[in-house]
């Protein structure tokens, strides 16, 4: 009774850390992207 609802969670778990890993990633990188490419004091306007 207990031993197929432990084994589906088992087998979920790995893969919502994954999910939520990638999540993360992803919500990081669009927050912090830059619009215009990097250019230094001098080259800037």
């Amino acid at each position: 009774m207990v031993l197929v609802p432990t084994a589906v969670a088992m087998g979920v778990f790995p893969l919502a850390l994954l999910f939520a890993s990638i999540l993360r990633t992803a919500t990081v990188t669009e927050l912090t992207a830059a619009i215009t490419p990097f250019t230094t004091p001098e080259q800037g306007p």
